[in-house]
């Protein structure tokens, strides 16, 4: 083979039929009402306070949830002011993408958790390596 491509009746066919359709389904689509997300869901649990500090994504974004795609760089900021307005929340940045992209983590439980989170992660490495030394004592203490 040269590497040349040789269009016959078979491959024009194989060609056009797909891009037809793709033009048809795009015409039928414009003329398609957008659809309407339900993003006024309260996701509040009856007898949990609130920490009202803590802005809403529309506040950081100026998008509701679910209203749009969310840009990465907007979810990363996003994570980055929730963690500054919050005890429950640390943002940790592990690296950067090839593009660049910081590569984050968002570790989000309660201050106690927090403060001794490197034996947290020292107990669940040990039961998934070694699980029949863990004991039922130590099962106990690790968070859900």
């Amino acid at each position: 083979m040269n590497g040349n491509i040789n269009f016959d009746r078979n491959n024009l066919f194989l060609i056009t039929v797909p891009l037809l359709g793709m033009l048809v389904f795009q015409v039928f689509s414009m003329s398609l009402p957008a659809a309407v997300l339900p993003v006024d869901v309260l996701y509040e649990v009856e007898g949990i306070v609130y920490n009202r500090d803590v802005p809403e994504i529309e506040e950081v974004t100026g998008a509701k949830s679910g209203q749009r795609h969310t840009p990465p760089f907007q979810i990363i900021e996003y994570f980055r002011v929730v963690s500054q307005s919050s005890d429950r929340v640390s943002f940790i940045e592990y690296g950067r993408s090839y593009e660049g992209v910081p590569l984050i983590c968002a570790v989000v439980t309660s201050p106690d958790n927090h403060a001794r989170l490197e034996a947290i992660k020292r107990d669940n490495l040990l039961l998934s390596q070694n699980p029949r030394q863990v004991t039922e004592a130590s099962m106990q203490e690790m968070p859900l």
